[in-house]
């Protein structure tokens, strides 16, 4: 993280948007990588074989067939990106010092808590109205995030 820091200092990137971007995808991409990999391996090559040989072009196989295939996937990926980048903490308050740019749980942190006392139920209140976005997304994306998480789990 310090070192992330300094990088940042040297970069100019202190307070800005594309800061928070660039350390939120440096924390979730390797996640993502290996959640991705992982599934693409166990699809079936059998079937991007029978694409081809039915004179399907790359493009068209990978965005036809391996992708919708891969849909659980993509979508366990994208909600873990979104929840962590949503959630995270320390970002907000090490990277971005100016109160207008700061990510919710840093402005809620550092809104309604002061060195000798917090607000502790006004900061709860928010935190829950925070998190209905999350929960929101989950509940319209429930299907393709279980099918996700239990993809393999079950031979049939």
């Amino acid at each position: 993280m310090i070192s992330m820091y300094l990088m940042f200092v040297q970069l100019g990137l202190l307070n800005t948007y594309i800061g928070l971007v660039i350390g939120h995808t440096v924390i979730t991409l390797p996640v993502c990588v290996w959640l991705l990999k992982n599934f693409f391996d166990q699809l079936p090559v059998e079937v991007e074989e029978a694409a081809f040989v039915d004179g399907a072009s790359r493009a068209y196989t990978l965005f036809r067939i391996v992708l919708p295939m891969a849909r659980p996937a993509l979508g366990a990926s994208a909600i873990f990106v979104f929840v962590t980048s949503w959630n995270e903490l320390l970002f907000g308050l090490t990277f971005v010092s100016s109160t207008s740019m700061r990510p919710l749980p840093a402005g809620i942190s550092m809104s309604f808590l002061t060195e000798f006392e917090g607000a502790w139920s006004e900061m709860m209140a928010l935190s829950v109205m925070v998190s209905l976005p999350i929960f929101l997304l989950f509940t319209v994306f429930q299907r393709t995030f279980m099918s996700g998480v239990t993809a393999g789990a079950v031979k049939g």
